[in-house]
């Protein structure tokens, strides 16, 4: 087998996400309107699935594609056990621009991560079908954020009672 010329290929970084979603196709059209993806390639299977497909957003490469051949998507684990977080210059307009596009917004106590303090910031916007309901959950004053952490790993199933400085649940997630 041929060596490689460079261990990282042209335009990757060490690290690239690859996303199994539920919906690729969706998704992809969903961050370019949130968040101005490029589309690089996409390669669909017979059924019309997306079984490869990459996408820019900035200088990074995210790889997506549909669940397939024993990958299960965000459904069939009951949400998503995925983030990704953007660097940006206006972290304003891309917020609006998600929203725009169909985002959601969990509030948080976030203000100091490694403090767990609850200043009011909103958490993450989420593209469209995350959670139940789709909806704002308006966490209380002084919540510690390790209680929303808490509540989405409960959500994932891992039995863990406590999260940092949790105290506890963040009852309105499972509403």
């Amino acid at each position: 087998m041929a060596k490689a010329k460079k261990a990282v290929p042209e335009g990757h970084h060490t690290v690239t996400p690859v996303l199994t979603l539920d919906n690729a196709a969706q998704a992809i059209e969903w961050y370019k309107k949130a968040f101005g993806a490029q589309e690089v390639s996409r390669a669909t299977g017979p059924d019309g699935k997306i079984m490869h497909a990459e996408i820019r957003i900035g200088d990074s490469p995210v790889m997506l594609n549909d669940a397939m051949m024993g990958n299960r998507g965000p459904k069939a684990l009951g949400g998503s056990p995925a983030s990704i977080w953007l660097y940006v210059d206006d972290c304003d307009a891309l917020f609006k621009s998600a929203l725009a596009a169909g985002g959601e917004v969990y509030g948080g106590g976030m203000g100091n991560p490694n403090g767990h303090a609850s200043d009011p910031l909103p958490c993450v916007a989420v593209g469209g079908g995350v959670g139940k309901g789709h909806r704002h959950i308006q966490v209380k004053k002084q919540t510690p954020v390790g209680n929303l952490w808490l509540s989405v790993a409960n959500q994932f199933g891992s039995r863990i009672e406590t999260f940092g400085d949790s105290n506890g649940r963040v009852e309105d997630f499972f509403a």
